[in-house]
């Protein structure tokens, strides 16, 4: 099977996840200040 294939894919939704929330504190602290 491409375990491998699917371990990179998993990374990459994490750190694509990671950056979404990033953006979201920072656009929450654009809209409160």
């Amino acid at each position: 099977m491409n375990s491998r294939l699917y371990f990179r894919s998993a990374v990459s939704i994490v750190l694509l996840c990671g950056l979404f929330r990033r953006f979201c504190e920072l656009f929450q602290q654009l809209l409160y200040s």
